[in-house]
């Protein structure tokens, strides 16, 4: 499976519901994101995927 590219809006949802939190802020106040914390929303995505899958019967 191959999962799109993050978008920002997608990370900002995340860190906003506390899934997934940015590493730090730009000095300028934009949320910085390292390479662990994108592999970390995948993680979470995947499961939530999966998780859908189980729900609806379609794994």
């Amino acid at each position: 499976m191959t999962w799109p590219k993050a978008t920002v809006r997608a990370l900002h949802h995340h860190d906003e519901i506390e899934l997934v939190a940015a590493s730090g802020h730009t000095p300028s106040g934009h949320r910085r994101y390292t390479s662990d914390d994108v592999r970390h929303f995948y993680q979470v995505r995947s499961l939530r995927q999966r998780a859908q899958e189980v729900r609806t019967g379609q794994f």
